[in-house]
């Protein structure tokens, strides 16, 4: 496998995101690649904006479903797709222009499982900013060391290896992402590049709040890779959503 020489299909989540998905697709459409190449499938969890119509001018296909859940939806474009290299991308980020070219030198090594490119961000405070880096980046580089790839936001995965072990564990509403790249590390190595960029949204950080936010990804992923219990229930949109600590308190899936 060349990196010039497959197809690269990418996989967009989307839920009452008219107001991102436009650059997220756009960055998709300017990658320093062969247009030809690149698969481009948005997955809509029946939303009541304008997404759906927003998508159709940009992807190859664009997908709606009924039921809401990330790891459903990705699930869904993951086996509508044809491409021997998936990449999942949040409709909240956007790929810097040589993304994918880069994730292919990295992904070309037979050994080579999954590639997470740099993450930085494109709004949010200063103490916003410093936090991602600190868990986004350096926390994940880590964690690597110790042969565990946390993989959260975006990611690029051989479609062997995400049909190997079924694509996204679908009782998972948060932490869906870190858990498909532990057990796709089982198969090969999974990497961290410096190389490839995309920056991503703090805009969950701005609505609920820094300290809420994170106490309630540290709580959920505390009872997923410590308990082996998932949080089950949705994680609300930004649009729609109340105070995550409201939601933590609240323990809506206590069972």
């Amino acid at each position: 496998m060349t990196p010039r020489n497959v197809l690269v299909s990418i996989i967009v989540p989307t839920y009452l995101e008219e107001k991102n998905i436009g650059r997220c697709l756009k960055s998709i459409k300017n990658q320093d690649f062969e247009r030809d190449k690149i698969e481009i499938i948005v997955v809509d969890s029946n939303s009541h904006d304008k997404t759906r119509a927003t998508a159709k001018k940009y992807a190859d296909k664009v997908i709606n479903i009924k039921n809401r859940g990330i790891s459903q939806a990705r699930n869904t474009g993951f086996r509508a797709s044809h491409g021997e290299i998936v990449v999942f991308i949040d409709a909240d980020t956007f790929f810097h222009p040589t993304c994918i070219s880069k994730i292919l030198e990295e992904i070309k090594s037979k050994n080579v499982v999954c590639v997470h490119p740099t993450i930085l961000t494109y709004d949010g405070d200063l103490l916003g900013n410093i936090v991602h880096r600190i868990f986004g980046h350096y926390l994940v580089k880590v964690l690597l060391l110790f042969k565990k790839p946390f993989f959260p936001i975006c990611a690029a995965y051989r479609r062997e290896v995400l049909e190997e072990v079924n694509g996204f564990n679908e009782k998972i509403t948060v932490g869906e992402d870190l858990d498909l790249s532990l057990r796709a590390n089982k198969f090969g190595k999974c990497v961290f590049t410096n190389k490839a960029i995309a920056f991503t949204s703090l805009r969950r950080f701005e609505k609920s709040g820094l300290l809420s936010s994170l106490l309630f990804q540290l709580y959920c992923y505390m009872k997923l890779f410590l308990l082996n219990r998932p949080h089950v229930t949705i994680y609300p949109h930004t649009e729609e959503q109340e105070s995550v600590v409201g939601v933590l308190i609240r323990r809506i899936d206590y069972h």
